[in-house]
């Protein structure tokens, strides 16, 4: 779930980004989306092809107006799981 802040304009998107296994966001993935100007939960699923890795971390960003979150503060793992793609847990 993420909290706001503020005012955001109406068409806004809030978009959940994840970082690479070493928790940058130099160039994050967009996990999922919802268009909203409230609070609220986005539901996301783990994308496959994930390398395995224990510094993952994901942030909610938004459109209008152009504001970034702070990440979620907690490293999160990818370790593969037999017949699936990927799962997180905590690092």
């Amino acid at each position: 779930a993420y909290t706001i802040t503020g005012v955001f304009n109406a068409g806004n998107i809030f978009s959940v980004e994840l970082s690479d296994a070493s928790g940058s966001f130099a160039s994050p993935i967009v996990i999922g989306t919802l268009v909203s100007t409230a609070s609220g939960t986005i539901t996301t699923p783990v994308p496959s092809g994930l390398p395995a890795g224990g510094a993952y971390r994901v942030r909610v960003v938004s459109s209008d107006p152009a504001v970034v979150g702070t990440d979620n503060g907690v490293d999160l793992s990818v370790v593969p799981a037999a017949g699936a793609p990927g799962s997180f847990g905590n690092g």
